[in-house]
C-alpha cells in the first residue's frame, strides 16, 4: 500500500479514511477516547477518572508479531481482560 500511494504521489495527510462501517447521518460516538501524550500523564488521567467504565488498551509489535491487549473495569474493579 505504502508503495502505490509513493507512486502516485499520495502523501500523508492528503487523503481521506473511509470507515466501511455504514452508520446514519445523525450518528455519533457514545465513548470518551483520550491518548495521553506520556506515560506520567496516562498514569495521573487515570488515577483522576470518575467514570463507573473504563476500557484501557495498548499494542506492541516485537519480531514481527503483534499483541494486542485490553482491560474492563467497572466502578475500580477489573471485570475483563483481553490479550
Amino acid at each position: 500500500m505504502h508503495e502505490v500511494l509513493y507512486a502516485a504521489n499520495v502523501r500523508s495527510g492528503n487523503y481521506e479514511a473511509i470507515d466501511p462501517v455504514k452508520r446514519g447521518p445523525k450518528w455519533e460516538l457514545k465513548l470518551k477516547v483520550h491518548i495521553p501524550v506520556s506515560k506520567e500523564w496516562a498514569t495521573k488521567e487515570a488515577e483522576e477518572a470518575t467514570e463507573a467504565v473504563k476500557v484501557y488498551s495498548d499494542g506492541s509489535c516485537l519480531e514481527g508479531r503483534v499483541g494486542p491487549a485490553a482491560v474492563l473495569y467497572r466502578r475500580g474493579e477489573e471485570k475483563r481482560l483481553v490479550r
